[in-house]
């Protein structure tokens, strides 16, 4: 069984003087031995929802945002940040249950 794995929210920022610039899909660098997760399509298709997510709080806040506020705001939109087979985006604690996994209270 795959162990649980995230995504730093560094791997989606640009280094360096590049501006404007999020990868969004299958245009991440990674590993020969990541690509096998990053290449699944519900990875692929966070990395793209993580993305959009990063540009919208920037924009409205002018700033980059922290990661755990990134989180907070997919989680509040139904994106999956751990995948639970019983917790789906129209449980109503879904957004909770979300953050209280990637926090490491919730297993």
């Amino acid at each position: 069984m795959p162990r649980p794995f995230q995504i730093p929210m560094s791997a989606l920022l640009p280094r360096g003087e590049i501006a404007n610039f999020l990868p969004a899909g299958k245009n991440l660098g990674v590993t020969h031995l990541t690509n096998g997760a990053f290449r699944l399509h519900p990875v692929e298709w966070n990395v793209g929802e993580s993305a959009a997510m990063i540009a919208s709080l920037q924009l409205e806040r002018g700033a980059r945002p922290r990661p755990i506020d990134v989180q907070r705001a997919l989680a509040r939109s139904g994106v999956p940040l751990v995948w639970f087979d019983d917790v789906g985006p129209d449980h109503r604690a879904f957004a909770a249950i979300q953050i209280a996994a990637i926090e490491g209270c919730i297993r």
